[in-house]
């Protein structure tokens, strides 16, 4: 597949002069982290949970597809649950964001996404069904995976303390490197190799890979090739740190793979950073810790993945599913599959009770930072914590809705500095006057008394995780202390 360098701006230019009304959409979401767990109403910054630029519920695209409810943001617009109204069969509709829609740039992206899915057909990617336009947007309509994300499952075992069980974690790996290597078949990299970008089907526990917003035809080196620096701080190869172009391969996913298989066996990024740009530098300058490091008895796989997380490509396993098989047969020869942890399975399985915490985190990393430190704080004042995550501030609230929430730790990057309102939001619903709300800024100088008007404790960013520790430790004891004032 070859990027179509006229594509973007002649479809811009069709879309500008169309003067259709526009389908307005949020243009500063993050990456979306499932097709699955979050189908339920659409949200929104305002009280309801529903932005109020999104399509109405039952809105119809293209003549063809109600819409149902949002799903979640990616960085080009917003992916929607479905219906196909003449096949009667369930879609996830992605939508450009208009404004993208008259760039080139982004233009080229959402079109290189649909014809990459559409190239690739294997029961381990999502399927592409359909591409088109709408008013003043582009859409196109994929298979809906009803389940939840991998990164949802890893941040219920983090909150727990345990890890998933090595045999289930190698059949994951096993069905997500047989779809990588089938887009390398292709020629297509996917460059964004991470737990949040994989959806395990609730009936049959198939792993799914999705959003290809960032994949890339390779060929082959070129010395005159260039690329935007793209991808999740705590899964990049060091050539995408180091934004090198020449060095995009399959090995590059080869490499993220491995940081996502680190992740999954020992509970813990390779890298643990405080900061964003830190994490890359190490990804591209600094040796990577190694499983034993973090669990003992996964010592047999320290080689390979001193070799799977190697600086340069050229010393890493030459396929995804080669580095997956030689984990596998590690494992068997060391007799770990043999060997069950009981406790680890039953702790997977409880349903946490008692008090809980709601976290809103941008980055993947930084979210499973904050929730091992929860973790420690709760185990330190000996109580029993529900953890749940998200990346939207809309989601967040109707989480809080649902089930009012103890402790709530906001990003303010996710809010756009909107911290102030969305604190004053949360107060005001029931069970809120009673939450410890805690805001990680880099605006510590704005509005003290704003921020005292809704009693909302302030860390500052880059995050000390000493501090974030420090302030866990109150805002949970007070929690646990209210809790049992109540009961």
């Amino acid at each position: 597949m070859s990027a179509p360098p006229a594509d973007g701006p002649e479809i811009a230019k069709t879309l500008a002069s169309a003067g259709h009304k526009r389908l307005e959409l949020a243009s500063n979401a993050t990456p979306a982290t499932a097709l699955s767990t979050m189908a339920g109403p659409p949200s929104e910054e305002s009280a309801s949970g529903r932005r109020l630029s999104d399509p109405p519920p039952q809105a119809v695209v293209d003549g063809r597809y109600r819409i149902l409810g949002r799903l979640g943001a990616g960085a080009m617009g917003i992916v929607y649950s479905a219906e196909d109204v003449l096949l009667k069969r369930p879609v996830a509709l992605k939508v450009i964001e208009p404004s993208l829609a008259r760039t080139a740039n982004a233009l080229d992206r959402f079109v290189r996404e649909a014809r990459a899915l559409a190239r690739l057909r294997h029961d381990n990617v999502v399927q592409i069904y359909a591409f088109g336009s709408h008013e003043a947007s582009l859409f196109f309509a994929m298979e809906y995976v009803d389940g939840a994300s991998l990164a949802t499952i890893l941040d219920k075992h983090v909150a727990s303390g345990t890890t998933l069980p090595l045999g289930k974690v190698l059949e994951i790996l096993s069905h997500v490197a047989r779809g990588l290597d089938a887009a390398h078949a292709m020629n297509i990299v996917h460059r964004d190799v991470k737990p949040s970008n994989i959806v395990i089907e609730r009936v049959t526990g198939r792993p799914v890979l999705i959003d290809f917003g960032l994949a890339r035809h390779v060929a082959g080196p070129s010395p005159h090739s260039s690329l935007t620096a793209a991808g999740t701080p705590s899964y990049m190869a060091p050539e995408q740190a180091r934004n090198d172009a020449t060095l995009i391969s399959p090995q590059t996913d080869v490499y993220s793979l491995a940081c996502m298989a680190f992740e999954l066996l020992t509970g813990h990024p390779v890298f643990e950073g405080e900061d964003i740009h830190q994490m890359v530098l190490a990804h591209a300058l600094n040796a990577p810790r190694l499983p034993s490091a973090i669990r003992r008895q996964y010592e047999v796989f320290d080689a390979l993945f001193a070799r799977a997380l190697a600086k340069h490509p050229r010393y890493r396993h030459a396929s995804c599913g080669e580095l997956v098989e030689a984990l596998a047969s590690t494992a068997r020869a060391a007799g770990l599959l043999e060997q069950h942890d009981a406790r680890a399975t039953v702790a997977a399985r409880q349903v946490a009770r008692g008090p809980r915490v709601l976290i809103l985190a941008e980055d993947d990393g930084m979210r499973r930072a904050v929730v091992r430190e929860v973790t420690r704080a709760v185990q330190r004042i000996g109580h029993s914590f529900g953890v749940e995550c998200t990346s939207e501030p809309g989601l967040l609230v109707s989480a809080f809705e649902r089930e009012p929430a103890t402790v709530v730790i906001i990003d303010d990057d996710r809010t756009a500095g909107q911290s102030i309102s969305l604190a004053g939001h949360l107060r005001s619903l029931a069970g809120g006057a009673n939450a410890e709300v805690i805001v990680m800024t880099r605006n510590m100088l704005a509005g003290r008394d704003d921020w005292d008007a809704v009693g909302a404790r302030r860390l500052s960013k880059p995050l000390n995780m000493r501090a974030l520790a420090a302030a866990l430790d109150v805002a949970c004891a007070t929690a646990a202390s209210k809790t049992s004032s109540a009961d």
